[in-house]
C-alpha cells in the first residue's frame, strides 16, 4: 500500500499489539479514540462543519459523499456538538456496542488491502475473542516512523499527523507506540503538538474540540471505573 489511510484506519491498526493480536488499550479508551478519529477524519474531508462558537457550536453534514464505513458516524455526528458526537458514535451514552459496526468496517477495510487478516482464538478451550493479524508490517511501520519524526522534531507536523499523535496521547497508546522515548518529553511533544496551528483555523477549530471530547470521554471512563 502506498497511499496514506485513513485517520480511524490508523488508529485502529496501531491500538492493536502486533504479538497477540489483540486491542493494547481497554475498550472505552479504543471507542472513544475511534470515534474521535472518525470525525476528524469526516472534517478533514470536509464532509462535517464545525459551526456557531462556544457551547452552540455544532458539527453538520456538508452533503459531501463519503466511505460506507463512514456514513454511520456522518448521520450520528450531524447536527450535534463534537462531544456528543464522540459520545455517539463510541456508544459512551449507550448499552449499545454502537462503535462496533465502525471497528469491523474498518478491520474489513485493512484485511481487503492485504495489510492484516482478522480470526479468533480460542482462551482455555472454551472462549473465544477476536485478534488482528498483521499480514504487511509495512504499513504500520511507516505510520510508526511518521510518528516518531514528528515527536523528534521541533517544528510542525503534517495535519493528519499532528491529529494521530493528539489521539493516541489522548488515549494512552502514544507511549506504547513509541515505548523507546521518554515518557514526559513524549508527553510534553504532544502537548505542544497539539496546540499547534496547523490546518485551517475552522478545520483546527473543530479538531480541537474533538480531541477534548475524546479526553473527556476518557476521563469521565476511569472515574466511573475508580468509583466502582
Amino acid at each position: 500500500m502506498t497511499s496514506r489511510l485513513p485517520l480511524h484506519a490508523e488508529f485502529l491498526l496501531l491500538a492493536h499489539d502486533d504479538r497477540s493480536g489483540r486491542p493494547l488499550i481497554d475498550s472505552t479508551h479504543l471507542k472513544a479514540g475511534l470515534a474521535g478519529a472518525a470525525v476528524t477524519e469526516l472534517t478533514l474531508q470536509e464532509a462535517l462543519r464545525l459551526e456557531g462558537d462556544g457551547r452552540s457550536a455544532r458539527l453538520h453534514a456538508t452533503g459531501r459523499a463519503v466511505a460506507p464505513e463512514l456514513e454511520e458516524a456522518l448521520a450520528r455526528a450531524d447536527g450535534r456538538s463534537p462531544k456528543d458526537a464522540v459520545a455517539r458514535i463510541g456508544g459512551g451514552r449507550s448499552w449499545r456496542d454502537r462503535a462496533g459496526h465502525l471497528e469491523a468496517a474498518t478491520l474489513a477495510g485493512l484485511e481487503g488491502a492485504g495489510v492484516g487478516v482478522r480470526g479468533e482464538q480460542t482462551v482455555l478451550g472454551v472462549f473465544h475473542r477476536k485478534v488482528w493479524r498483521e499480514q504487511d508490517p509495512a504499513v504500520e511501520r511507516e505510520i510508526v516512523e511518521r510518528l516518531r519524526n514528528a515527536v523528534r522534531a521541533t517544528g510542525e507536523p503534517d495535519t493528519r499527523t499532528a491529529v494521530l499523535v493528539s489521539l493516541l496521547s489522548a488515549t494512552g497508546l502514544l507511549r506504547k507506540v513509541l515505548p523507546e522515548q521518554d515518557k514526559r518529553v513524549l508527553a510534553a511533544r504532544a502537548k505542544e503538538i497539539s496546540a499547534g496551528q496547523w490546518g485551517g483555523q475552522a478545520v483546527a477549530t473543530a479538531i480541537q474540540e474533538v480531541e477534548a471530547a475524546v479526553v473527556a470521554a476518557v476521563v469521565a471512563a476511569g472515574a466511573a471505573g475508580a468509583s466502582s
